[in-house]
């Protein structure tokens, strides 16, 4: 199991009755390259923060790197949430933004 980076097994996830991701299994290899793709309301993030430990699975079972993902270490994993209320008119360039953001400083703070 030394080459897989994310392992579901029979995932489940619901949100007060609604199945929001039901029986998914797969393996992502290090070094794969996966795209996840789908209308909104299908479970992309919903997946996205189960596989990091944000979300509890209703069943089965998620590990990465060969650990349960609850018991991640947050420096192995990026990620990098929606944002739907970022100011536009901020004063900053992209590329100030990204070095801020991993001290947990940004706009608002």
């Amino acid at each position: 199991m030394g080459n897989v980076a994310v392992e579901t097994t029979d995932l489940s996830v619901s949100f007060g009755g609604h199945a929001a991701i039901s029986s998914l299994s797969f393996t992502v290899h290090v070094g794969d390259f996966v795209a996840v793709l789908g209308p909104n309301g299908s479970g992309k993030s919903t997946l996205i923060k189960t596989i990091l430990g944000v979300i509890h699975p209703t069943a089965g079972e998620v590990e990465v790197f060969g650990e349960k993902s609850g018991r991640l270490n947050p420096q192995q994993i990026g990620y990098v949430p929606q944002i739907k209320t970022f100011d536009r008119t901020f004063p900053a360039l992209s590329i100030d933004l990204v070095p801020a953001a991993s001290c947990g400083v940004g706009p608002g703070d």
